[in-house]
């Protein structure tokens, strides 16, 4: 026994410190750290149970391939860090050694093999008599740590940190040698999931990352009317911290008016830029999204795709008071989207048509909604021979060759679907391009 207990006491100082963080104790209640914490203070137990040991490592590891599927500790716990702000560049100086003896802390436990835990389940497991559990435990799976991180998985300003500390991360004294990086790090990609991807949804109380993979880039895109140019010059100037107006994108359905403004978020990424989707049923929740956005240098895009308002409601409010200017005025690097297929956002109301007065009425409520909006964007129809336009260019992007029987396919597929639109044209092309995989 006396050898269990000197074994024991070898886990006990890693057991304190990760009971000890200060700056960010809110990381010990998620995983990986959920379910590590328990494990260690069971490792570090003199008289604790073996079969209760290997429960919890094996909850450790599910805990870790279920946050990354190639099972790596360090790259969780390297994510955990990157999504919380520990310290920012103007922080005193009390502040910042605390966040330093909370990065050597998240160090170790980063760089905590799981032979180093078999080793002790099985010394516990011997030492309990239990020959037949030791044996298993020997073949017992567990995480991994050193795993590469691969390009494209996040933005580059995440990726090139992240890997910093995964270089750190068996050097002691690594990671807190690297907080004035991670300060301008949080400085200027903002907290987790800002500087995780370009594009994030507002769920009602926090953001969320949103994958925006699959959407068309910049350069697939055709610009027939000029519209995008506007779009494009509007948001540069945003990025950079010149005058930009607020935008309101309308048209019919099919246009491009959504495709146009997520291809924004990896075009103007790298300038700082961050789209922030706001469902149309959350636009009353407008002005709490605002408190929570991060400062410059991140330049935040809040949309709103597919709007329809009604008049007298907290959502037609909510939209108004930030367009107008509140008493609480709106960031300098905070503006709007909206796509609407209306023209002026409100719907129709009964009234409409019926009487002058009213009419009236209905007409100026109307514009002053609208009229707030200082980039008006319509996005018409284009005419058969600009849709075959559009049908070559991205034809062009995706490498599918154009003749005259796609083009005489396309403008079948647009009779079909009585749509001549962008977003015709896409869908066509997609079609194209399985039929032709598919006969490979």
């Amino acid at each position: 026994m006396a050898c269990v207990r000197d074994l024991a006491a070898d886990w006990q100082p890693l057991v304190i410190a990760s009971q000890s963080l200060i700056v960010c104790p809110a990381l010990a209640e998620r995983e990986p750290l959920v379910s590590l914490l328990p494990l260690l203070t069971e490792l570090a137990g003199s008289g604790s149970s073996p079969e209760r040991a290997v429960r919890l490592a094996a909850g450790v590891t599910a805990a870790v391939l279920a946050a990354d599927p190639g099972g790596f500790l360090d790259r969780v716990l390297i994510d955990a860090v990157l999504d919380t702000t520990l310290v920012l560049p103007d922080a005193g100086t009390a502040l910042q050694r605390a966040a330093a003896h909370d990065l050597e802390i998240l160090r170790e436990l980063a760089s905590l093999p799981f032979r180093t835990v078999r080793s002790r389940l099985v010394r516990m497991a011997v030492s309990s008599g239990d020959t037949r559990l030791a044996s298993w435990i020997d073949r017992l799976p567990g995480w991994e740590l050193g795993g590469s991180l691969p390009d494209g998985s996040c933005l580059p300003g995440r990726l090139r940190m992240a890997r910093l500390l995964q270089e750190k991360c068996t050097e002691a004294g690594g990671w807190a040698a690297l907080l004035p990086e991670l300060s301008d790090f949080y400085r200027c990609q903002g907290p987790g999931p800002f500087n995780r991807a370009a594009a994030l949804a507002w769920e009602g109380a926090d953001f969320a990352a949103l994958d925006l993979s699959d959407a068309l880039p910049w350069e697939a895109l055709l610009d027939y009317d000029g519209r995008l140019a506007e779009l494009d010059a509007n948001v540069r100037r945003f990025c950079r911290g010149g005058a930009a107006q607020d935008m309101l994108l309308t048209g019919p359905r099919g246009t491009g008016k959504s495709t146009a403004v997520r291809a924004l978020a990896s075009r103007h990424a790298g300038a700082g830029l961050r789209l922030v989707e706001l469902p149309a049923g959350r636009v009353a929740e407008l002005p709490q999204l605002i408190r929570r956005l991060p400062p410059r240098p991140l330049a935040t895009l809040i949309v709103i795709d597919d709007l329809v308002l009604e008049r007298e409601t907290a959502a037609f409010g909510a939209l108004k008071t930030v367009l107008e200017g509140g008493l609480e005025p709106r960031p300098e690097n905070v503006l709007l989207c909206v796509t609407s297929n209306r023209r002026h956002l409100l719907r129709e109301s009964q009234h409409e048509g019926q009487d002058a007065l009213f009419a009236e009425d209905e007409r100026d409520e109307r514009l002053s909604l609208a009229e707030r909006f200082g980039l008006i964007l319509p996005f018409r129809p284009p005419t058969q021979a600009v849709y075959l336009d559009i049908v070559r260019h991205l034809a062009a992007f995706w490498g599918v060759e154009t003749d005259a029987a796609l083009l005489e396919r396309a403008i079948v597929w647009s009779q079909r679907r009585q749509s001549r639109s962008p977003r015709a044209a896409e869908q066509f092309l997609r079609e194209e391009r399985a039929r032709v995989a598919a006969d490979l």
